[in-house]
């Protein structure tokens, strides 16, 4: 049984919202959780659910499947855990970060234009939840190594929790794109291109999701050495470099950020302000 989530302090959307400090707050509740209780992926991926699709579009048979599929992931990734060796920044925790920093952008874009997709915002959530499934730890030594090792995890899945396979294949075109061989590509294809619900912004989504957390000036570095760790027991010799100033500098001058949800949330002004910090 999964502890219920206190939204005061997470994904506390309002009206009127400081979007900053309302990540800040929720990446901080889920590091509390994770140190004390922990609250459960299920039970984030339901809070994100419930914040970004409505019941009714839940009961549409393309976005309940996704869902359905995404909470038997989440469950999944629960249940393993405690079973084998859980990496040290590949985890739940950066799951839920990147399940969350998704919900955020997801949210400012809703209010920025009004609407959202609820078939691409379930097949983000779908994504962003298993993008990592399963993750061994450590960094592709050929292209889409750990991304094909994900893929094939999923089609074990997707044998009984079928989609579509319009779906399917978006899926597996934005988690190979996951691959940050590929992010500068993935940015390049939207580039002046007015953001709209299609594979491209999809993946850009995704992208911007997944480095959101260590973007922060709050919870950067200690991402950064959870990382340190991870490839400092799968012997990648840049452990020695990733979590030093000059690491963290390298990594916050190659990240890029696209969206209009993004520059809302004005992470790329306190990546540039972190930057010089580092100076």
């Amino acid at each position: 049984m999964f502890l219920s989530i206190d939204r005061s302090k997470y994904l506390h959307i309002e009206e009127l919202n400081n979007w900053p400090g309302i990540l800040d707050s929720s990446l901080g509740f889920l590091r509390n959780s994770w140190c004390t209780k922990w609250i459960g992926l299920p039970e984030i991926l339901e809070t994100c659910i419930s914040e970004l699709i409505s019941l009714e579009d839940r009961s549409l048979q393309p976005i309940k499947e996704l869902l359905e599929c995404a909470r038997h992931i989440a469950l999944n990734i629960e249940k393993v855990a405690p079973l084998s060796w859980e990496p040290s920044y590949h985890n739940r925790l950066h799951i839920s970060d990147a399940l969350t920093g998704l919900t955020i952008l997801l949210a400012i874009e809703r209010e920025r234009s009004g609407v959202l997709d609820a078939y691409w915002v379930g097949l983000l959530i779908f994504t962003v939840t298993a993008h990592d499934y399963l993750h061994p730890g450590g960094s592709n030594k050929v292209k889409f190594e750990i991304e094909n090792k994900t893929l094939v995890s999923l089609d074990a899945i997707w044998t009984h929790f079928p989609l579509d396979e319009q779906s399917k294949a978006y899926i597996r075109h934005i988690i190979r794109h996951t691959d940050p061989m590929l992010v500068q590509q993935n940015h390049d294809l939207i580039k002046n291109q007015k953001f709209e619900f299609d594979l491209n912004w999809s993946t850009v989504l995704i992208n911007e999701s997944d480095v959101l957390a260590s973007c922060t000036k709050k919870f950067g570095f200690d991402l950064s050495r959870q990382l340190a760790e991870e490839w400092r027991i799968k012997d990648i010799p840049l452990h020695l470099q990733v979590a030093t100033e000059q690491g963290r500098k390298i990594f916050l001058k190659s990240v890029m950020f696209s969206s209009p949800a993004s520059h809302i949330l004005k992470i790329d002004q306190s990546i540039q302000e972190e930057i010089l910090s580092l100076n």
